[in-house]
């Protein structure tokens, strides 16, 4: 190709000094000499002009090729759209490389920790009541952001946090968990924005260890010797979120027809259906070094209920489940029987006879002994929280020691991201804090082993081990992930019904229980009230001893002191199960899970609980008239006698109806009435 070109360029420069050469003489004889220098300069630039007119489109094919090899060039070069959540991570490092350096400037007490955080957060809800949308929201276009500073000044054995630090005068300076900002923000009104709050928590900081070190002079003994900070491994960890899918125009339509279940049923008092998703993104960075973005995804869907039974108890009933993926979600048809088997539950336990307080063996369900490990045994295995003065510290001085039996062991693991095909909400890969997520062994074969750690040390633990957690802003403690109990005496749900009658016998009890399907708990772990828990399950059979007869009850819940309950475990089952929920304390609403087997317990206590009475409505619902007269036209039908043949014939002969006497379609004698 080249060399044709050239080939081409040089005949075109012989045809132009041909040309010139030709009209030499006629320019001698019309111009004078003065005038024919300046003529040829003329000609010859109007020629160079045709000349290049004619090998325009040669220049343009040779200008087409470069062109395209540009294109190609170009392509390759061309840089992958950066995303956003890595845009604003760049500024995030970049401001807090400029502030980092003008603080460490300032005088003793500098900072020796600083990070910044950042949260996007995505939702998408519908849902529905008595057959209208109530709710929809939907902004995956412009997603909620915020931001969040917090440093550290002094070193990592005493700076300014905990609580000897606070008092009344600095916590109503205090700032916001997080500051919240538009999704149009840029660059410009982030920086503004860091470095005002970064100002601010300086300030909080050095008034907070100024009072620290006052309070602590001030005491007899100090017993938290252990530090304030541990010094973790940087983390490089980048896992970008994918967009959040969500049918949100199918779900409206899902919703609306499946929460009108209670025009059916005239003692619902009310049905409503909510499907909804939300992705959480999380970027932060450090002094340390750390770069880190995570993000958490959950899809929800809700079925809830009130049910005014017959002996004019107010009784509410729901059902929910949390999935990773829409595509995981039920259908409408499964929603659908859901539905059924949720209500027939309800009126299930209007029926049923309320139960008495009682202590007694008892079965619970993998979902309900879960929920009592949680509550019992997890929160006081979170090492933060033993640090207070307040807390009642029930495991801290027990490592090494029997605490529970020796056939069962307690773990901590929230790298496990499916139970089976079940999500597990208590899954990260890294932890509030940037520390690497852990599998933890709490308890081994009943014996003590350890606790969950955060960034701050506790006696002989000085290092975290992924369990740092909070609500974006907070400040992070100890907190579970997924809990996971597992034994080494299984029996089949046969033989645990079995083993239950024969301790109730031995114990000369009348009645045992099977409990199931929890609701949620509490616990208390603080010195100023009693250290118990509770456990509020949905179903609760009484059984009868001599007869074996299984009776649904209703108004129970289990209460206990932490000790007394996990020790008081004969075996378990092999059928584990998993609850999936969130766990609200000091640090805010973290998502959990436990995994536990069914539980054979010598004894349990059961407790009271409080059902509301309301009258029943005078009226009849207005739904209950149009159903009663839809069963009227259709028992009319029914009875009315088939027209004959000929009857229809003669119908079809008569004359079309006068103005205000038009039916739907068909042609009648008798005008519609009115």
């Amino acid at each position: 190709m080249q060399r044709t070109l050239v080939v081409k360029k040089k005949f075109l420069y012989l045809l132009v000094h041909t040309l010139m050469f030709q009209v030499e003489p006629f320019f001698h004889t019309l111009w004078r000499y003065q005038r024919r220098h300046q003529m040829k300069r003329s000609m010859l630039g109007t020629l160079l002009l045709g000349i290049c007119l004619v090998a325009g489109p040669v220049h343009a094919k040779s200008a087409k090729a470069k062109s395209k090899v540009a294109a190609t060039q170009t392509k390759t070069q061309k840089k992958v759209k950066v995303h956003r959540l890595k845009a604003l991570q760049k500024t995030l490092v970049e401001e807090l490389k400029r502030n980092w350096a003008t603080l460490q400037k300032l005088k003793l007490p500098r900072v020796y920790y600083m990070v910044y955080r950042m949260k996007q957060a995505k939702s998408v809800a519908v849902a529905a009541k008595d057959g209208v949308i109530v709710k929809t929201a939907d902004n995956r276009k412009a997603p909620s952001l915020s931001v969040n500073v917090n440093l550290r000044v002094g070193n990592h054995k005493f700076d300014n946090t905990g609580k000897d630090g606070n008092d009344y005068k600095i916590r109503r300076h205090l700032l916001l968990f997080s500051s919240k900002l538009p999704y149009e923000v840029d660059n410009d009104m982030l920086r503004r924005r860091l470095w005002l709050w970064t100002d601010r928590r300086y300030k909080q900081a050095m008034a907070q260890y100024s009072r620290k070190r006052y309070v602590r002079n001030l005491k007899v003994e100090i017993k938290d010797k252990s530090g304030d900070f541990s010094k973790e491994a940087v983390m490089k960890h980048e896992n970008v979120p994918p967009a959040l899918t969500f049918n949100l125009k199918h779900w409206k339509k899902v919703a609306r027809e499946l929460s009108s279940f209670s025009a059916t049923n005239p003692h619902v008092i009310n049905s409503s259906v909510s499907v909804s998703a939300t992705q959480n993104a999380e970027i932060m960075v450090d002094s340390d070094g750390s770069r880190v973005i995570r993000y958490k995804t959950l899809y929800k869907y809700a079925i809830f209920l009130t049910y005014l039974s017959p002996k004019k108890e107010y009784l509410n009933n729901y059902r929910l489940e949390y999935v990773d993926k829409e595509s995981k979600l039920p259908n409408a048809k499964r929603l659908k029987k859901l539905i059924k088997v949720t209500l027939a539950e309800v009126v299930n336990q209007g029926n049923a006879a309320k139960g008495i307080p009682v202590e007694a063996p008892a079965i619970l369900m993998p979902d309900v002994s879960g929920v009592l490990f949680h509550e019992a045994l997890g929160h006081r295995l979170e090492a933060q929280r033993m640090l207070n003065e307040s807390d009642g510290r029930t495991f801290r001085k027990k490592i090494g020691q029997k605490v529970i039996p020796t056939f069962l062991s307690v773990f901590d693991d929230p790298t496990i991201r499916y139970w089976g095909k079940t999500p597990l909400n208590g899954h990260y890969h890294v932890d509030y804090q940037g520390v690497k997520a852990q599998r933890v062994t709490l308890i081994k074969d009943g014996i003590l082993r350890g606790f969950l750690l955060s960034r701050k040390p506790i006696d002989k633990f000085l290092r975290s081990n992924g369990h740092g957690r909070a609500l974006f802003g907070r400040t992070p403690v100890s907190r579970m992930g997924s809990l996971l109990i597992k034994s080494k005496r299984e029996y089949t749900m046969k033989k645990l019904r079995e083993m239950l009658i024969a301790e109730a016998k031995r114990q000369n009890k009348p009645h045992a229980f099977i409990i199931d399907r929890s609701s949620g708990g509490y616990t208390h772990t603080g010195t100023y009230g009693i250290q118990s828990f509770k456990n509020q399950p949905k179903v609760v059979y009484q059984i009868d001893v001599k007869t074996g007869k299984q009776t649904l009850v209703k108004g129970l819940e289990i209460i206990g002191t932490p000790l007394t309950v996990v020790n008081n475990i004969l075996a378990t089952g092999k059928d584990y199960g998993v609850f999936n929920g969130h766990c609200g304390a000091e640090s805010g609403w973290v998502p959990v899970s436990a995994i536990a087997p069914s539980l054979l317990l010598k004894t349990v206590e059961l407790q009271r609980v409080k059902i509301n009475q309301k009258k029943p409505y005078l009226l009849p619902p207005p739904f209950a008239a149009t159903k009663k007269a839809k069963k009227k036209t259709k028992a009319d039908k029914k009875k009315a006698p088939k027209k004959t043949p000929a009857k229809k014939k003669q119908a079809s002969k008569t004359t079309l109806p006068k103005k205000g006497q038009e039916t739907h379609g068909k042609v009648s004698a008798k005008p519609k009435a009115k």
